[in-house]
C-alpha cells in the first residue's frame, strides 16, 4: 500500500479482493469497463488469462475507490479512473510499477484516458508510446432485424474443433494479433467447452460465419470473435449471426450487449450499426516503445 497525500494505492492478491474494492466504481460505466469487470470475474471463477499472475490495483481517497487497474501478463494494462483523480492516481501506480519492477507492454482503455496514462509513463520512464490499434466500443439495447438470410445459428461442438481452430487463427491474424496453431486450438477448445461460440450455417448446414458470447458482465453480455471467411463475405452472414446471438442474449435477461470493433475495418462497423449497435466510446491500445 502506497500513499500520496490523501490518496493511497492498494494492491490486491486475489480477484475477489479487487472486485470487492472496484466493482462499485467500475459499474458507474459498466459498458466502458466491460473488460476489467468481465476478466476479473472470469479469474475469480477459475478462468486463466495470460502467462503469469494477474496484477490488480485500486486507488482510494478517504476510503472510496477512485481508480482501478488490471493486467493479465503479457497483455496490456487496463486503466480506469474518475477524471478528477486521474493524473494523481496514474502517478501512484506508475511509481509502484517502477519500484516493483512490474513490466507492462502498454495500456488499454478509453482513448483519452489511455493517452493520459501513456504520456505520464513517458514523463516518468522516458521512451515513447504509439497507438497500436484504435477501437470503437458499441452497445446494443434492442436488435434491428437484418435482411433475412437462409440458414440458422447453431452452437459449435467437438466436431467443429478443427474448423474453428483455423477460423480463430485467421481472425487473430486479421486483427493484428497473430498466434500459432496450438494457441488457436486451445482457444477453440475453450470456447467449445464453454458453449459460447456459434456458427451461422447455410441452408445446406455448412458453417459460413461465427460469433462468440465472450463473457457475461453484471447486467450485460459481451460479444466478440465475429468472423466470416473471405469466400463467404458480402452475403449478410455476419449480420444475421450477430443479430441472432444478440437477441438470444437479450431474451435470456441481458440488459444490453456490447462489442469492440477495429476503426480500420469500416465494413464491420457498418454491419453492427445496421443491427442496432451504436458507438458509445473510443478505445485504444498503446504500445510503450
Amino acid at each position: 500500500m502506497r500513499r500520496g497525500n490523501d490518496m493511497k494505492l492498494v494492491l490486491h492478491d486475489t480477484a475477489e479482493s479487487f472486485i470487492e474494492a472496484s466493482l462499485s466504481l467500475l459499474l458507474k460505466n459498466e459498458v466502458l469497463n466491460n473488460l476489467p469487470i468481465g476478466i476479473s470475474m472470469g479469474i475469480r471463477d477459475g478462468r486463466s488469462y495470460g502467462d503469469g499472475d494477474p496484477f490488480f490495483a485500486t486507488v482510494e481517497v478517504d476510503g472510496r475507490t477512485v481508480a482501478a487497474f488490471l493486467q493479465t501478463p503479457p497483455r496490456y494494462l487496463h486503466v480506469y479512473s474518475l477524471a478528477e483523480y486521474e493524473k494523481r492516481a496514474f502517478g501512484l501506480l506508475i511509481d509502484e510499477l517502477r519500484r516493483s519492477g512490474v513490466s507492462i507492454p502498454g495500456v488499454i482503455g478509453e482513448e483519452a484516458m489511455g493517452r493520459g496514462f501513456a504520456e505520464l509513463w513517458k514523463e516518468r520512464f522516458g521512451g515513447d508510446w504509439k497507438v497500436k490499434r484504435g477501437l470503437r466500443l458499441f452497445q446494443l439495447d434492442a436488435v434491428t432485424p437484418p435482411e433475412s438470410v437462409a440458414g440458422e445459428l447453431r452452437i459449435a461442438g467437438e466436431r467443429d474443433e478443427d474448423l474453428l481452430t483455423g477460423w480463430v487463427g485467421a481472425f487473430c491474424e486479421e486483427v493484428g494479433e497473430p498466434q500459432g496453431e496450438e494457441e488457436s486450438r486451445k482457444s477453440a477448445r475453450f470456447m467449445i467447452e464453454r458453449k459460447s461460440v456459434y456458427f451461422w450455417v447455410d441452408g445446406a448446414g455448412v458453417p459460413v460465419s461465427c460469433v462468440c458470447n465472450a463473457r457475461k458482465i453484471v447486467t450485460g453480455e459481451v460479444v466478440n470473435m465475429v468472423f466470416t471467411p473471405l469466400k463467404n463475405r458480402g452475403r449478410g452472414y455476419a449480420s444475421v449471426a450477430v443479430a441472432e446471438l444478440s437477441q438470444r442474449l437479450l431474451d435470456s435477461g441481458a440488459a444490453f450487449c456490447c462489442l469492440f470493433t477495429d476503426v480500420e475495418n469500416p465494413t464491420s462497423n457498418k454491419i453492427y450499426q445496421k443491427v442496432g449497435y451504436r458507438v458509445i466510446a473510443k478505445y485504444a491500445t498503446m504500445d510503450f516503445v
